[in-house]
């Protein structure tokens, strides 16, 4: 703040920043809350996990440079923690190996009461 300004203009200026300040804080606690439930639903519930990693395999294979390869049976195996890339020219690949995707095991839920 500079030090030509007035008395009132200091107090105008430190209310302005002050009521920012506090507009900061709250989006920030909101966030981190919302941040905090998606983390926790991802980790606790399966199917959201399986889509999870599902989402971030995808985002993995777009973002992967022109000049490489995604290998289509390890890019979407869900215990795999990134794609593989190889070199090869895209165009060899078919469409419809690409968009291929397993479908997701079923699991069975165990009686509490047994």
């Amino acid at each position: 703040m500079p030090d030509s300004l007035s008395l009132t203009e200091r107090k105008g200026w430190l209310y302005w920043q002050a009521r920012v300040m506090d507009i900061i804080r709250t989006v920030a606690a909101y966030l981190g809350v919302a941040v905090i439930v998606i983390v926790v639903m991802v980790l606790t519930v399966p199917s959201l996990r399986g889509q999870a990693s599902i989402l971030h395999q995808a985002v993995l294979i777009a973002l992967v440079p022109d000049q490489y390869e995604v290998d289509p049976a390890a890019a979407i195996d869900p215990a795999a923690v990134a794609p593989q890339v190889s070199p090869v020219d895209l165009d060899e690949i078919p469409a419809r190996r690409l968009a291929r995707l397993e479908p997701p095991r079923k699991r069975r839920l165990r009686s509490l009461s047994s």
